[in-house]
């Protein structure tokens, strides 16, 4: 009789255990790879298999157990109706990057099925239709990037469910209404760029709590009524552009408590009233574009303090009195306040 040291027992129950594992994703496997068959992506010329496995095909990630877990097709120039793309068929997926390319149709409500996803972008292409609200069940999603695309209708309120979310972009889609306030619940976005829509009415004052932001663009929209106040908790800030919008009312002083901005454009708005004083303490401040409002007063003194400021732009609005002396902006390339009082 052959006698099996304690080591040797423990080794050969792994492998048994791994064979049965591994025995039990095999169907599951196989969906995955029926699923990535049937969007005909593959050996459409850009995308060669040259692989009968299809952890080997192009964009193609396999865990351990051979199962998908990324799937990067980004400028690959492939083509076809995303709505053939079975999402529940890849329950591992980690990242799906199917950026600039051609797809089109619509995205399927089977989206949420992918509870490990933490990156999605579909942008630049030619989807249509409505955002997903299940899209809001994805708990792990840090990116999403859905910008450049045919969208319309509203923003789901269910995005705001998003706690972990980074980035999200949606940019240059045809959405319209208003921003729903539960994005303010997305404590952890650094970047929010909703620009290039027709999004209208107010602008929420719970962006106020996205104080990690870095980015917020919200330009070449319909927003109207006033800046909100509570935008200057965004202490972390670096860009702030609300271009080519409605905005009425003055500037509130509190954007003043972004002291790390580095751009703040409010052009083609209807702003009024005076630039608030403090602005001009904003010494990281690169590129101020206010071209096109309704803002009047003087330009304060101080504005010499700003000596990273490359770009000063004031025209077109009711503003009077002397130009104060800029000499101590040495980094001053674009200096323009025509078509003032």
């Amino acid at each position: 009789m052959v006698f099996l040291s304690s080591n040797s027992r423990m080794l050969l129950w792994l492998i048994f255990c791994v064979i049965i594992v591994t025995a039990s994703e095999l169907p599951a496997i196989q969906l995955e790879r029926e699923a990535l068959v049937n969007t005909s992506w593959w050996n459409n010329g850009s995308t060669v298999v040259t692989s009968d496995h299809h952890c080997k095909w192009a964009g193609i990630e396999c865990n351990i157990a051979g199962s998908i877990n990324g799937i990067d097709l980004e400028r690959y120039g492939i083509r076809g109706d995303l709505h053939k793309f079975n999402f529940s068929s890849f329950p591992n997926l980690e990242f799906l990057k199917l950026g600039s390319n051609y797809l089109s149709g619509r995205i399927r409500l089977q989206v949420g099925d992918l509870p490990k996803l933490s990156y999605l972008d579909l942008s630049w292409n030619k989807l249509s239709g409505t955002i997903p609200p299940e899209i809001g069940s994805m708990k792990n999603l840090v990116s999403l990037h859905l910008g450049g695309n045919w969208f319309v209708e509203y923003i789901p309120s269910t995005l705001g469910r998003l706690t972990e979310l980074k980035n999200m972009d949606l940019g240059s889609n045809g959405l319209v209404g208003s921003i729903p306030s539960t994005l303010g619940n997305l404590t952890n976005l650094r970047i929010l760029n909703l620009s290039s829509n027709f999004l209208a009415d107010s602008i929420p004052s719970t962006l106020g709590n996205l104080t990690n932001l870095r980015i917020l663009n919200l330009s070449s929209n319909f927003f109207s009524n006033s800046i909100p106040s509570t935008l200057g908790n965004l202490t972390n800030l670096r860009i702030l552009d609300m271009h080519s919008n409605r905005i009425v009312g003055p500037i509130p002083s509190t954007p003043s408590h972004l002291t790390k901005l580095n751009a703040l454009d409010l052009s083609t708005n209807q702003i009024n009233g005076h630039i608030p004083y403090e602005f001009w303490n904003l010494k990281d401040l690169r590129y101020m574009n206010l071209y096109r409002n309704k803002l009047n007063g003087t330009i304060p003194t101080n504005v010499g303090s700003l000596t990273n400021l490359t770009s000063l732009i004031l025209d077109f609005n009711q503003l009077e009195g002397p130009l104060p002396q800029v000499w101590n902006l040495k980094n001053l390339r674009i200096l323009s306040l025509s078509n003032n009082s």
